[in-house]
């Protein structure tokens, strides 16, 4: 669904949103001929932001959000996954 990585400019948020296969398990998406699919989103996540704006996601069920407030903490707090809403 998402991903946080640390680089030398800070966090930054990874994604994948609209429709895409998710790998050789992935039965019903693996028809993409080579291709990934959906739109790649890439955040840098700084902690001084004021606002806690609803980051994008997906889920075959349909589009989500991850909310930058509580992704923050959650990397603050060493959590490794969090719901999406």
């Amino acid at each position: 669904m998402a991903a946080v990585y640390l680089t030398p400019e800070g966090l930054v948020y990874e994604s994948r949103i609209g429709p895409h296969s998710h790998g050789s398990k992935d039965f019903v998406d693996t028809g993409r001929k080579g291709s990934r699919g959906g739109v790649e989103y890439v955040d840098l996540l700084q902690a001084d932001r004021a606002t806690d704006d609803a980051l994008p996601a997906w889920c075959d069920c349909g589009p989500r959000t991850v909310s930058r407030a509580e992704l923050l903490e959650s990397v603050r707090l060493g959590v490794s996954s969090v719901r999406v809403g």
